[in-house]
């Protein structure tokens, strides 16, 4: 299953936005842009947040993840 990172990546990537372009918006580096890809945690937050930049709901994405998590470390 992909992280939260990788998901975020595959959505940005999709939607043409420039990395460069997301990462002024966001007030940040393109390297941390690159780290947050790699994140396996990245908070609700800021990925609420790329994604009003991108078009991009993560909400139902974030929710299956957070429940396949719980699921996960409950057995």
């Amino acid at each position: 299953m992909k992280h939260k990172g990788e998901i975020i990546e595959k959505a940005v990537r999709k939607s043409g936005v420039k990395l460069t372009v997301l990462a002024k918006r966001l007030k940040k580096s393109r390297g941390y842009l690159y780290y947050l890809f790699q994140t396996r945690d990245v908070s609700y937050e800021e990925a609420m947040q790329i994604g009003s930049y991108i078009s991009h709901d993560f909400s139902g994405e974030y929710d299956n993840l957070m429940l396949h998590t719980t699921d996960s470390t409950s057995t």
